[in-house]
């Protein structure tokens, strides 16, 4: 018999929830990880920051035409769809893992 006090398991996650996942991956992996061999390269703290910027708003954009492009098309198959839609059959057919353009 349960007892109906106990607490309960949330099961969802709110938008500040997702977003702090998200963004603590992000600068675990990202800032923490790669920053020294960055700075090596790029030779200054400020280049580091602004290729930082730059790819962040890069990512910004990537994921808002995804987001759009999932609204216009919103069935299953993710870039299969969008592929087939945009450039046809045959190119959502090709293997895009490994593939130079």
């Amino acid at each position: 018999m349960q007892n109906n006090n106990s607490p309960q398991l949330v099961r969802g996650l709110s938008l500040l929830d997702g977003f702090s996942l998200v963004a603590g991956t992000i600068i675990g992996t990202g800032i923490f990880i790669k920053t020294a061999a960055m700075t090596q390269v790029a030779g200054s703290a400020g280049y580091v920051l602004l290729v930082w910027v730059v790819a962040g708003l890069l990512s910004l954009s990537g994921a808002l035409v995804y987001a759009e492009i999932g609204s216009i098309y919103p069935e299953a198959g993710g870039e299969y769809v969008f592929l087939r839609e945009g450039f046809g059959t045959f190119s959502a057919y090709l293997p895009m893992d490994g593939l130079d353009f």
